[in-house]
């Protein structure tokens, strides 16, 4: 059993399909820099969708 978490003070069992694998990492990104980013892209994304949702 690998455990992951990168000390971000919490564990799972590391993800065995990709697809649940992609989002643990989402999750639990291995920098802060990539937290960051992983965030700022969530947000953009976010916007997106309820701009073209609510439109212009």
């Amino acid at each position: 059993m690998r455990i992951t978490g990168y000390g971000r003070g919490w564990q799972e069992e590391k993800a065995t399909k990709p697809i649940a694998r992609l989002f643990q990492i989402m999750r639990e990104p291995a920098t802060t820099a990539t937290y960051y980013f992983a965030t700022a892209f969530y947000l953009m994304v976010m916007v997106l969708i309820i701009v073209v949702i609510v439109g212009p």
